[in-house]
Parts: structure tokens; C-alpha cells; sequence
């Protein structure tokens, strides 16, 4: 594990960090608990395109989507749920970018032969905007 600096160390002991998923408090620099970590809903390799599952779980039997091609990390199940829905209400710099390392990491295997040329996100309501403080969306694909 990589060693952080004294100052972000400190502030861990007055604000400690969170597991992106369950909430429970975390090592400082550590975006996930151990718990979570091993029993994450992930996606199974290879993935279908079309849908975004695991090709085993794949339903649509590559129909035809109004979307070119999607994938994910992880299913829309259990801690991931629990996680994203804390995203979207506390979304924090280390949740941001853990979220965004792991949809990177899909993105390149699923589609390795694609250059992109950016990421972008969707906009939200301006009260949704207003009420919020932030667009998670936004800031999540900054990170990505």
C-alpha cells in the first residue's frame, strides 16, 4: 500500500473515509473495505455489448439497441446500488475517482480496439442542479 502524506493521514483520524459501496470506515486511501471489495457484484467477462451483462447473463442475444455498444463494472445490485445512490446524494473526490478507475479499466478491455475521442455526461435538472451543489454525472466523468 502506498504511503500517503502525514497531512491526509491526519485528517483521517478527524474525517475518516468511507467504503464507496457500504459506508463503513475505511484505511485512509483505501476507496473500498475488504467486505465489499470481495463480494462486489462485477460484470463476468466477456461482456455483450448490446445490453451491458456478462454474455452467460445476456438476454437480448445481440438485438438490435438504440445504443451502439455499453458496458459496466459491476451489476445494479446490493452494495453497488447502496453505493451509487450515496454517490449521487455525498458524492466525495475518493468515490469519484475510485467509481471512474473502475469504469476506465471496463472500457478499455470491452472495447480495446476504439480510440474515443471524450467522455461526456448527463446534465441534470437545474432545480435537481440547484438543490444538489453538483452534478455527480458531470463530475464523475471529469474523472474518467
Amino acid at each position: 500500500m502506498k504511503k500517503l502524506p502525514l497531512s491526509r493521514r491526519v485528517l483521517a483520524v478527524f474525517f475518516p473515509e468511507r467504503c464507496a459501496f457500504c459506508d463503513t470506515v475505511v484505511y485512509a486511501g483505501m476507496p473500498v473495505c475488504a467486505r465489499c471489495s470481495a463480494t462486489l457484484p462485477r460484470q463476468e467477462r466477456p461482456l455483450c455489448l448490446r445490453c451491458g451483462l456478462s454474455k452467460s447473463r445476456c438476454t437480448c442475444k445481440s438485438t438490435a439497441t438504440v445504443l451502439d455498444a455499453i458496458c459496466a463494472p459491476f451489476r445494479y445490485e446490493g452494495a453497488v446500488k447502496h453505493g451509487i445512490l450515496r454517490f449521487k446524494e455525498n458524492a466525495t473526490a475518493l468515490t469519484a475517482a475510485h467509481y471512474a478507475k473502475e469504469i476506465a479499466e471496463t472500457v478499455k478491455q470491452a472495447f480495446e480496439d476504439v480510440a474515443f475521442d471524450g467522455v461526456t455526461f448527463v446534465p441534470m435538472d437545474k432545480d435537481d442542479f440547484r438543490e444538489r451543489g453538483y452534478n455527480q454525472s458531470e463530475w464523475l466523468a471529469r474523472e474518467v
